[in-house]
């Protein structure tokens, strides 16, 4: 049987030569037909050819991104560019400028030829994590390739203040944008976090994009700092806010869709603003965990990806992860990918944010959880 995948790294340090010789190489392996490129922020920074290397024309077709970290087998890449080619069919899309009009990204998809996906295929979503309208996205997405195909992919960025075009297309390096792969293949993907409530469900009855305003008709950061503070026996700081609220994220349920973790990560005005949208009416929950339990997550989503598919011999195994996630567990961060790897080549990368399905299968922009997908003949 054939392989899957044809991967190969390279080091921060390649010359432009050795980044194209590397792309031809992947490209003439037998039955290539997409490019997967991933590659670590540090490195990107560092090298001013990439653009130019992936506007080069070429028979097949190429998508990734830039991202804090690469995940290779057990172990994290700060730097360096992961290129895997895969065998199967793949389709690829483009979402020039991710916007709030959905039907406007809904348009440029079918425009480019995608349609409803079934139960066989698996999409890989990358996106800028810069922009604020990332649920106009995956509910666009959604509407386009549906809800019967499993979803799986990350924010692209930096983890600094300073934004830089992060989303790899044939096209070339893009900002604001969002590319997406479709693969004809027999997946699973599960999602795991890890973190468990603290507290009863709460209305949100004030919210504006990323910022939550009020719980229960009073101040969110009130709210939220009498709950923190009673589970933690500690006093929620203004001005080291995030030093306490990492470990407390939150749950936030709607019509559309159920326990999407968001993460708390400034107090402003007695408001409190989140790593992505938080939409009024919801419901919110605030959750604690620790480092087993974040583990214990990670882990439960690989057995369940593992057992829908049967434990498959050949197979493509990919994990992406949020940044602020990785904080969190801190050096432990090394023992969950020696874990998820012990059996498997696991490739990766930590987004800021990571895409997949919730519980009730519709796609969703989530922090600090994990998301581990199986791909197998």
């Amino acid at each position: 049987m054939s392989s899957l995948y044809k991967a190969c790294f390279l080091p921060a340090s390649s010359s432009r030569r050795e980044l194209e010789g590397k792309l031809d190489t992947v490209q003439v392996f037998p039955n290539i037909k997409a490019i997967l490129i991933l590659v670590a922020e540090q490195t990107a920074l560092k090298i001013d050819y990439l653009d130019d290397v992936l506007r080069q024309d070429r028979e097949t077709a190429v998508f990734g991104g830039v991202f804090p970290d690469l995940v290779i087998d057990g172990v994290k890449l700060q730097q360096g560019i992961l290129i895997i080619g895969l065998t199967v069919p793949v389709n690829t899309y483009v979402v020039s400028s991710v916007v709030a009009d959905g039907a406007s990204m809904q348009k440029e998809l079918t425009g480019q030829g995608a349609s409803t996906l079934t139960d066989e295929h698996g999409v890989f979503l990358f996106a800028d994590s810069s922009v604020c309208c990332l649920d106009a996205l995956t509910e666009a997405v959604e509407g386009v390739f549906g809800s019967s195909t499993q979803y799986i992919g990350a924010g692209a960025g930096s983890r600094g203040v300073e934004k830089q075009p992060c989303i790899i297309t044939s096209k070339g390096l893009l900002a604001g944008a969002a590319v997406i792969a479709t693969v004809s293949l027999s997946n699973a993907v599960e999602i795991g976090h890890g973190w468990r409530p603290v507290c009863s469900p709460m209305n949100i009855t004030q919210s504006t994009g990323n910022t939550l305003e009020s719980i229960e008709n009073r101040p969110a950061f009130e709210v939220y700092r009498e709950v923190v503070e009673m589970h933690s026996g500690m006093k929620l700081n203004r001005r080291d806010f995030i030093a306490l609220s990492k470990n407390y994220p939150l749950t936030v349920s709607n019509h559309r869709s159920e326990n999407v973790v968001r993460d708390p990560v400034v107090e402003y005005c007695n408001r409190v603003v989140c790593l992505g949208e938080i939409h009024e009416g919801s419901s919110l929950q605030v959750l604690h965990g620790d480092i087993d339990s974040l583990i214990d997550g990670a882990n439960e989503a690989q057995q369940r990806a593992l057992q829908r598919m049967n434990n498959p011999v050949n197979s493509f195994y990919f994990f992406s992860t949020c940044i602020t996630r990785e904080l969190v567990l801190g050096k432990s961060f090394e023992r969950e990918l020696e874990i998820l790897s012990k059996e498997q080549l696991v490739f990766g990368v930590t987004g800021i944010g990571v895409f997949a399905c919730s519980l009730d299968r519709h796609l969703n922009y989530f922090n600090k959880s994990a998301v581990y997908s199986v791909f197998a003949f």
